[in-house]
């Protein structure tokens, strides 16, 4: 069984099909081998509540936590670092374009446009 993990802008391109929905979606062929981030089940929440309704954002979350849930420790976020520095992804803590590193793209970028 292939283990997958998605960050919480390809969740949010599937729960809102997405222009790129379909390149994540192999990765949820099997949702119990999908390790999901408390994290992303924050934002994917938050997101789907604003831009739909509370029913709609607790069914993604439900959906969600059929994956392997993981609650950050500092062993996993010092890790979660170092790939994103290797992948160039980064996590806003800023407002839009502070802070970004160069060459560093953010992939939900288009999605919150909409």
């Amino acid at each position: 069984m292939k283990t997958a993990c998605l960050d919480s802008s390809a969740w949010i391109e599937i729960a809102h099909n997405g222009a790129n929905a379909a390149a994540f979606l192999e990765s949820l062929a099997n949702p119990s081998a999908v390790v999901v981030s408390t994290i992303s089940l924050f934002e994917v929440w938050k997101y789907s509540a604003l831009h739909g309704d509370e029913t709609r954002a607790q069914q993604i979350a439900e959906f969600m936590q059929q994956g392997i849930v993981v609650a950050p420790d500092p062993d996993i976020a010092i890790q979660a670092a170092r790939l994103s520095i290797r992948y160039k992804f980064w996590l806003q803590v800023a407002p839009a374009g502070l802070g970004r590193p160069v060459g560093a793209t953010r992939i939900g970028d288009e999605t919150q446009k909409r």
